[in-house]
């Protein structure tokens, strides 16, 4: 999964990720929260271990990766700095 940045969001510091699947998300520069919700998600894999849920809020440390499985539909995925 790659995030792709696609403009800021209401609240400050956030922005809406639209998800690739198949390629880890690396952290970089700061801390962040990234949001997932919606679509056909099967798995999500924090550090490469399987978190057990297809859906919630994660905060991970610079250096850190997340990545998301879907099936057909991909997932509303915010990034919000922290």
């Amino acid at each position: 999964m790659a995030i792709e940045r696609r403009g800021p969001d209401q609240q400050r510091g956030s922005r809406e990720c639209r998800t690739t699947k198949g390629t880890a998300y690396t952290v970089r520069h700061t801390p962040k929260t990234i949001v997932v919700a919606g679509g056909d998600v099967s798995q999500i894999l924090v550090n490469g271990a399987d978190v057990g849920l297809t859906a919630g809020a994660f905060k991970l440390g610079v250096g850190e990766t997340i990545a998301i499985t879907y099936n057909t539909s991909a997932p509303t995925t915010l990034v919000l700095a922290e």
